[in-house]
C-alpha cells in the first residue's frame, strides 16, 4: 500500500479499512440479529442462538480492531511514523500491537499475570518503533568511495530553505493557506536556521515529511545540501 500512497494516506487508508468494517459490523450483522432477537422474544418464540453467536463474533472482531483504529486516526500527528521509509513495518507493529493489548485487556479476568504481559507488549512495541523509526534515510547523493562528501555551505542550505521552506515558514508566508508561519516556526534569519537544524534534519531529510506533499518540490539534492550542511556542524559561515 505504500507503493501506491504516501505513507500518510496508508496509514490513513488501513484506519478507514477498519473503521468501515466495523461499521459495516454494527449495521449489518450486529443490529440486525438484536432486532431479530427482540422480535421472537415478543412473539413468544425461541430466540436462535445462530443469530448472538454470529453478533457476538462480529462483536469481538471490532473489540480487537478499536484501539488499532484509535491509533491510526492519530497517526497523522506523528510525522516521524507515517513519514519514515519503512511506514509500512511501522504501520503493522502498530496494528498488530493494538491488537495484543486488547487481547490482553480482555483476558485480564482469567489470566492472573495480564499485568506483565501487557507491560512487556508495551516495551516490545516501544522497542520495535524505536529500533524501526530510529534508522535514518539513505544518503541521496552517490558519494565516490575513498573520498570525503563534498562540503556544504551554509549560503546553499539557506537557498534551499529561502527557496523551499521560508514559503511557509516566515513570519510573513507567501502561501496563503497559513496566516502565521506552521507551529511557529519561521527561517527568516541564520539564527532561526541554526536553532532549528535537528528538526530540519528530522523532518525534510530523513523522514522527509517536510514540505507536506513535497509541495515546493524540494529535490533529492537540496535535502542533502541541507543534510551535509547539518552533520558538518550547521555553521553560519
Amino acid at each position: 500500500l505504500t507503493r501506491a500512497f504516501s505513507g500518510r494516506a496508508a496509514f490513513l487508508h488501513v484506519g478507514a479499512l477498519l473503521g468501515t468494517l466495523m461499521a459495516g459490523n454494527v449495521l449489518r450483522v450486529i443490529m440486525p440479529s438484536q432486532r431479530q432477537l427482540v422480535a421472537a422474544v415478543e412473539r413468544g418464540a425461541r430466540p436462535d442462538p445462530a443469530l448472538a453467536g454470529r453478533a457476538k463474533e462480529r462483536s469481538i472482531h471490532n473489540n480487537y480492531m478499536t484501539f488499532p483504529v484509535v491509533v491510526l486516526m492519530l497517526s497523522s500527528h506523528f510525522a516521524g511514523l507515517y513519514g519514515h521509509r519503512l511506514s509500512w513495518l511501522l504501520l503493522g507493529i502498530l496494528v498488530f500491537s493494538g491488537a495484543a493489548v486488547r487481547h490482553l485487556l480482555n483476558i485480564r479476568f482469567t489470566y492472573p499475570q495480564w499485568r506483565p504481559a501487557l507491560a512487556a507488549v508495551a516495551v516490545a512495541t516501544l522497542a520495535g518503533l524505536y529500533l524501526v523509526a530510529a534508522r535514518p534515510a539513505a544518503s541521496t547523493a552517490p558519494v565516490a568511495h575513498g573520498l570525503e562528501p563534498q562540503r556544504a555551505s551554509f549560503v546553499q542550505a539557506q537557498g534551499v530553505i529561502d527557496k523551499r521552506c521560508t514559503v511557509c515558514h516566515s513570519a510573513s508566508p507567501a502561501d496563503r493557506t497559513f496566516g502565521i508561519a506552521p507551529a511557529g516556526v519561521a527561517f527568516d534569519t541564520p539564527e532561526q536556521i541554526r536553532a532549528r537544524a535537528d528538526r530540519i534534519l528530522a523532518r525534510a531529510v530523513e523522514t522527509q515529511t517536510m514540505p507536506p506533499g513535497n509541495k515546493t518540490w524540494i529535490t533529492p539534492e537540496e535535502r542533502e545540501i541541507l543534510r551535509r550542511w547539518i552533520m558538518q556542524g550547521a555553521r553560519a559561515e
